[in-house]
């Protein structure tokens, strides 16, 4: 990664003096960029860590609404039973839940659309 001076070679005065400036140069030159760009890493990381924080916000809003559509739905599975004086079914998730129809009135209401 760093380039090492190799501590054997000898150089001149005016070599050295060249070999120094020209180190100096190529140093400046990507400190002075490095230093332009150093803002955009503090933006990156102030904004991944808003992205980060809002995501566990949503993360949260969406686990209660899963919650509260699961307790709609169990409700929504007891009033059904009641009605047809069944028992609700335990252990069994809303979505496995099926509702039985009436051969007749599925034949009735694809009529009324003909």
């Amino acid at each position: 990664m760093w380039k090492k001076y190799e501590e054997g070679s000898q150089l001149g005065s005016a070599e050295a003096v060249m070999a120094y400036e020209q180190a100096m140069r190529e140093f400046a030159m990507s400190a002075a960029e490095f230093l332009e760009h150093i803002q955009l890493l503090t933006k990156t990381r102030d904004a991944y860590q808003r992205a980060v924080t809002i995501s566990a916000q949503l993360r949260g809003t969406l686990d209660k609404g899963d919650e509260t559509l699961r307790n709609l739905m169990s409700q929504v599975d007891h009033a059904v039973s009641g009605q047809r004086g069944q028992d609700v079914p335990n252990g069994n998730k809303p979505e496995a839940t099926k509702v039985e129809t009436d051969n007749a009135s599925v034949e009735k209401a694809d009529a009324a659309r003909a």
